[in-house]
């Protein structure tokens, strides 16, 4: 009978006794899967009414004994969603169905719910999963201790937005999920939760094949920290992106993240609008050896970089070592758009860190309009640094450069746009690069194209390096020192540098 009610919107109430008879009824609900009516993701069918009493708004209570001549029972997907005047659950509601799989949006959207059962599923030992069960029910207001309470583990591998937007939320119970031992996915579990100020820290304990959590604590705006040893029994995890978009949290502490963590080579939004963020450990990802970059990835333009501290306003230093303990990480750039103003020692002593093998640093603080100054030595442990295309581009109130920025970075091929509108640098170093004629490695060419673009007279002065006669070269140039005209050396500067 899927859908055989839905959109009853005058339906008041559902007699115990409706299903007495079926003892061989299966399904209420609608499945994601090839072989049931409903193909592709379960977001394509969001909007849809494919549960047997979904969108009945008029209904206002379900009467005990509902389901209990349906042993069979297994799939509940969108049963009771869009419910929304449904005001309470009767306890033991399955109690005699031990079959019970599917409740993916089964409860989504009854925002007339302010508590839930007791022992809920404590009769259903083969829940397969649970996407969406409570999404939107956004007047529940507190969990039972034993909400999932049961002698065995459940089956299911997703977790995946289950309380998402349960706006009036405070605290989750310890145990919540210590049946959910094979769930891989637990993405945006808590989104939306904005009353919610507190997690245990075991909470996770027993989630041990856990892979992704992406965006569990976004919008969570109550949400200020979390506890140091929350994912201590989650080595596998290999997303962490958005995690804690747009959420109140003002400190991470150390430990926080897992040194295990295989994590994915895009890293975008993990604090992305964390206006409130002011406080970052060192070491922030441990010593792990298995992270290899850190890209931040598009949604298609330059001004929509999901870089990862965007919108953290209250962050404006980062600690020495941030990014120490990464000996094999090569590609950073997560720094775009952050109100950072000096950079620090973030890798660490250069005589110590172990992180040394960065070669790709485009653009990693792209558009950081709050960056005053770049600190000496920033660059001297990544020898084998070949890109710093578009580092540091259109830091509007960058000022000062030291000398010796790239001495040690003798292997660079790419300077495109590394300064590109940053028009008001004091002045360009004259030992800014590798020496002219005998510093640089054996790369074939070096591109400088647009490295130091400026408006027109721009106040940078200085003598900078002679970088177009490095010999053995071939290099790209057009626009390198365009805008710059108060050099001192500037009229010797070839014209196709300069156009």
């Amino acid at each position: 009978p899927i859908c055989t009610f839905c959109n009853c919107t005058s339906l008041t109430r559902i007699k115990s006794t409706l299903f007495a008879n079926n003892a061989y009824l299966e399904t209420l609900g609608c499945s994601n899967s090839s072989n049931n009516q409903m193909t592709g993701s379960w977001s394509s069918y969001e909007s849809e009414n494919w549960g047997a009493f979904a969108k009945c708004t008029a209904l206002t209570t379900l009467q005990a004994g509902l389901f209990d001549n349906n042993p069979l029972l297994q799939r509940m997907d969108w049963c009771f969603q869009g419910d929304y005047n449904l005001l309470s659950l009767p306890n033991d509601m399955f109690k005699y169905n031990t079959e019970l799989q599917y409740l993916c949006y089964t409860f989504g959207g009854c925002t007339g719910l302010t508590s839930l059962p007791a022992d809920f599923l404590k009769y259903s030992d083969n829940i397969a999963d649970v996407y969406k069960c409570f999404y939107n029910c956004n007047n529940l207001t507190a969990l039972p201790t034993t909400l999932f309470a049961t002698d065995k583990e459940f089956t299911a591998n997703n977790i995946s937005n289950i309380f998402e937007n349960c706006s009036k939320l405070t605290a989750i119970p310890a145990h919540t999920f210590d049946s959910f031992t094979k769930i891989t996915s637990a993405t945006y579990t808590f989104s939306g939760c904005s009353l919610l100020s507190t997690l245990p820290a075991d909470l996770l304990k027993f989630c041990t094949v856990l892979q992704n959590v992406e965006g569990m604590f976004a919008y969570c705006s109550s949400l200020t920290t979390i506890p140091s040893t929350y994912f201590t029994y989650n080595n596998n995890i290999t997303n962490i992106n958005w995690l804690f978009r747009n959420s109140g949290i003002q400190e991470l502490q150390s430990g926080t993240f897992n040194p295990n963590w295989q994590l994915q080579n895009y890293l975008y939004g993990l604090f992305y609008g964390c206006s409130h963020l002011t406080t970052l450990p060192a070491k922030m990802f441990g010593d792990n050896p298995y992270i290899t970059q850190f890209q931040s990835a598009t949604s298609g333009s330059s001004s929509d970089y999901y870089f990862n501290f965007r919108g953290c306003t209250s962050l404006t230093s980062l600690p020495v070592g941030l990014l120490d303990g990464l000996p094999n990480l090569t590609y950073i750039c997560i720094f775009g758009y952050s109100s950072i103003q000096r950079l620090g020692k973030i890798f660490g002593d250069s005589s110590t860190s172990t992180t040394r093998n960065i070669t790709n640093f485009s653009y990693c603080f792209y558009n950081c309009d709050s960056l005053t100054e770049i600190e000496s030595g920033v660059f001297d442990q990544f020898t084998n640094a070949d890109n710093f295309g578009y580092t540091f581009y259109d830091n509007n109130n960058l000022y000062i450069i030291p000398d010796y920025l790239f001495a040690n970075n003798t292997k660079v091929t790419n300077f495109q746009y590394t300064f590109y509108y940053d028009t008001h640098i004091n002045e360009i170093p004259s030992h800014l690069f590798p020496d002219t004629q005998s510093g640089w490695g054996s790369q074939s060419s070096i591109n400088f194209t647009g490295m130091f673009y400026a408006y027109n007279n721009a106040p940078t002065i200085g003598t900078v390096q002679d970088i177009w006669n490095i010999p053995g070269k071939s290099l790209t140039s057009s626009s390198c020192f365009r805008g710059r005209t108060n050099l001192t050396n500037y009229n010797d500067i070839p014209s196709n540098w300069k156009n």
